[in-house]
């Protein structure tokens, strides 16, 4: 029963789910499955883990961690993607197995698989050497984060990816989130919430307002105790195109507007600063900490 059923996967007769595939222990599969498959793409695969420096284990570790995606989604090697081998590999952790015939020594499921196909070009040349590489969140580029919050108008939208891209060079990555946040999130969807026809920085009085009254509460209802990064980031993002402009008018020139963010709008920072700091020391004293200061709504 269990030679019939690796025949029948090998063959495609039968589209196993991993869970199944992983239930039977076969001896002979990879030579099965070659076999069958007739495939030079796969061949050639199979050819460049020779030359692994690794144990012999290891090589039909990297051939078995191809063929087993190809059999649970009934696919050939050319329609093996990046995302469905690291599919595979995070689900065969999940169930708890490690890559390989017979257990294994250990190793996540396609981590030498990956460096082959990736040398052989089978992957974008944007993806990343290895698989934990892959698995490993790094830093986004800047169009991509401003792209998640979904601006509406292009012309703004790229206005903040170049403002962001620029100041990016001086700031670390998770300051360039924090600023992200700040101006996309934070105000420009705020922005175009109140007015989706909104197509510069002009800012009307009424959508101004709207704004700042936004933020003092958080989408869960509850006060937001820090307005100061969002009013500082947009303060300094009118206030830069102001100084870009003169330098580079063709560029920058367009988008300058009054700054909706006036001396009265920052004058209760220096207080609430000076609380926070209280706040601070009265927690490594152990003292009670007193409630924190309401804000003032700004109009």
């Amino acid at each position: 029963m269990n030679t019939a059923a690796g025949h029948a996967f090998a063959m495609r007769l039968i589209q196993p789910s991993l869970l199944a595939f992983r239930s039977y222990r076969f001896s002979h599969y990879i030579r099965w499955f070659r076999t069958v498959a007739k495939d030079p793409v796969l061949e050639e695969f199979c050819e460049r883990t020779l030359s692994l420096k690794v144990s012999r284990q290891s090589i039909r570790r990297a051939q078995f961690d191809v063929m087993v995606p190809l059999t649970v989604f009934g696919i050939d090697i050319t329609d093996l993607t990046l995302e469905a081998l690291l599919h595979y590999a995070v689900e065969s952790r999940k169930y708890g197995v490690t890559a390989g015939e017979s257990g294994g020594d250990g190793c996540s499921a396609a981590t030498q698989a990956w460096p082959i196909l990736s040398d052989m070009g089978h992957f974008p040349a944007s993806t990343p050497r290895t698989l934990r590489a892959a698995v490993v969140k790094g830093q986004r580029p800047v169009a991509e984060l401003v792209d998640k919050h979904k601006i509406r108008n292009r012309g703004v939208r790229d206005l903040l990816v170049h403002y962001i891209s620029r100041r990016s060079v001086e700031v670390d990555y998770s300051t360039l989130q924090g600023l992200v946040t700040n101006l996309v999130r934070l105000f420009w969807k705020v922005i175009e919430d109140f007015n989706p026809d909104q197509a510069d920085l002009r800012l009307s009085p009424e959508a101004v307002t709207y704004w700042k009254e936004s933020l003092l509460v958080r989408p869960d209802g509850k006060p937001r105790l820090h307005v100061e990064g969002p009013f500082l980031a947009v303060r300094a993002f009118y206030l830069d195109l102001h100084t870009w402009a003169v330098a580079e008018p063709e560029r920058w020139a367009q988008w300058v507007a009054p700054c909706p963010i006036r001396d009265e709008d920052l004058r209760w920072f220096h207080v609430r600063w000076r609380r926070v700091q209280e706040r601070m020391a009265n927690r490594t004293r152990g003292t009670p900490t007193p409630a924190a200061d309401p804000v003032p709504a700004r109009h």
